[in-house]
């Protein structure tokens, strides 16, 4: 976006206003965490309900992300009382108040993504630093590559197998060897009834 227009000092300022807003929508979302987490409750948009259940997955799981105002009765915003609130919602809002946080706080000069490597890293200097920000607007995200190597390493390696642990070999003595099949078995089970 050329803001080439606007003078030099304006910039600055509208970075800062821009991050505030940033990081006040990532503390409503760390709120509506607070209240998905404790209390299982979301709010969501009923404005489609009267249409049917077609709508359901778009009134339950896509709502809820820009329903920012509360149930006051008079309006179609909802409240839902759940638990799958607690297990689907409650990650759903922490990762995105986090996100929005620490990207408010780059963008108006804080240190949002050193501060979230401090805590990745755990305060370790000699670990390589898990996001990197490139001001304006510009995220990396190395530890990826490597967390995609061990997933796959970890997803692709065979199970080793203990042969002298195993237990179907503790019940059934001679599993390593072929049993013969014949078809003239005398077994009443294969035997057809009269």
């Amino acid at each position: 976006m050329d803001l080439s227009f606007l003078p030099p000092e304006a910039i600055p300022a509208l970075q800062m206003v821009g991050g505030a807003v940033v990081f006040i929508i990532g503390a409503i979302y760390a709120y509506k965490f607070f209240q998905a987490a404790i209390f299982g409750k979301v709010n969501y948009w009923a404005g489609l309900e009267q249409f049917g259940w077609y709508f359901a997955p778009l009134t339950t799981f896509i709502t809820p992300l820009f329903c920012f105002t509360p149930d006051n009765g008079k309006s179609l915003i909802r409240t839902r009382h759940a638990a799958w609130v607690h297990l689907l919602w409650s990650p759903v809002f922490f990762l995105l108040g986090l996100a929005f946080m620490v990207a408010g706080a780059d963008f108006m000069g804080l240190p949002g993504s050193s501060a979230m490597n401090a805590i990745l890293t755990l305060g370790r200097n000699d670990v390589p630093p898990a996001i990197t920000y490139a001001p304006p607007f510009s995220y990396k995200f190395p530890f990826l590559k490597k967390v995609r190597k061990s997933l796959f390493k970890l997803v692709t390696t065979d199970i080793p197998w203990d042969k002298k642990n195993a237990l179907l070999e503790e019940e059934m003595p001679n599993a390593d060897k072929p049993q013969p099949v014949s078809d003239d078995d005398d077994s009443d089970e294969t035997k057809p009834t009269q």
